[in-house]
């Protein structure tokens, strides 16, 4: 099956977490071209960059922390890459948390106030939806309010949306057409795609060899496609589930709503009873998706309701 997914020039895409380690890890370089042009950084493509292999987990009040890579520039400085389905899986105030608490480990108590200052943590959200101004890359860092001075340089994140199939190249703007080019290498699927978004301008030669080799190495490993196929069976069972999910409950709307609406009279029946029976019959739905031990978020996109609301009939259950 692998063989001849490799044979078809089928690639598990760069935005697979694990894939994204194994490849960058045996490819500073790219990564370190990928950081500065995304976000806009001058990084020494001579660095020594240290992927860390452990996430560097941080507990909490029973709460876990992870990012998907933590990369070390150097004793001080610091990017932290996380991939992000939907928006459900962003936030904010996580990514804040985890990032403050990262640089806390990294200080001791005979460190300086002048050389805390020197501590900097960035945050690159590889985004697969569209951020709220629909910008490629969005940046968020802390400023005083009324002067807009910057308050800190420690910590910086940076959005970036790379779900752009529909962005074209635009003539005259290279930036931008770089950043579209790495989000469709990101998401590439086939060796033919990821050769042609490279181009010849992006990598040396070399780099571009050696980075493709590293990709096609990656999908020979068994254990790697088993994983990743596995992950887009459990996204393809949350978006079946999902949509089953909805149809059911608007079925039961509406089958509820007619037949208060034949009671009521046609049009205002139909209307109000629509509203009544699918309160109702959406009490049962959650109630049945619960006993199903169905995730919360599911329940919530599907019916409407808030998580607050679903755990609150869940404990009358």
């Amino acid at each position: 099956m692998i063989k001849e997914k490799i044979q078809e020039g089928i690639f598990m895409p760069l935005i697979f977490d694990r894939m994204f380690k194994v490849v960058f890890n045996l490819n500073n370089k790219v990564l370190i071209k990928m950081l500065n042009d995304i976000m806009g950084l001058d990084i020494n493509e001579e660095s020594k960059v240290i992927v860390s292999n452990s996430l560097i987990p941080y507990e909490e009040s029973g709460r876990f922390f992870e990012q998907d890579l933590v990369i070390e520039l150097d004793s001080e400085s610091f990017i932290c890459i996380e991939m992000n389905k939907d928006k459900n899986s962003y936030s904010f105030n996580r990514n804040f948390m985890y990032g403050m608490m990262y640089i806390r480990q990294k200080i001791d108590k005979n460190t300086s106030k002048k050389s805390i200052d020197d501590y900097n943590l960035k945050l690159l959200n590889l985004n697969m939806f569209p951020n709220e101004c629909n910008e490629l890359v969005e940046e968020a860092a802390f400023f005083y309010i009324k002067s807009g001075r910057i308050a800190t340089k420690i910590f910086k994140i940076y959005d970036f949306n790379i779900d752009n199939n529909e962005e074209i190249l635009y003539n005259g703007d290279e930036k931008k057409n770089r950043l579209i080019r790495w989000s469709k290498i990101l998401r590439a699927t086939s060796y033919e795609d990821l050769i042609y978004w490279i181009g010849d301008d992006l990598l040396t030669m070399e780099e571009k060899e050696e980075f493709l080799r590293c990709i096609k190495m990656a999908n020979r490993n068994g254990d790697l496609y088993r994983e990743w196929i596995s992950k887009l069976n459990g996204e393809m069972k949350y978006e079946m589930t999902l949509e089953n999910v909805k149809k059911e409950a608007l079925l039961i709307g509406e089958k509820q709503g007619i037949e208060e609406g034949e009671e009521k009279g046609f049009k205002k029946g139909v209307k109000k009873g629509k509203l009544e029976g699918a309160e109702e019959k959406a009490l049962e739905v959650i109630t049945s998706l619960l006993k199903q031990k169905i995730d919360y978020n599911v329940i919530a996109n599907a019916t409407g309701k808030t998580i607050e609301e679903i755990k609150k009939i869940e404990s009358n259950i």
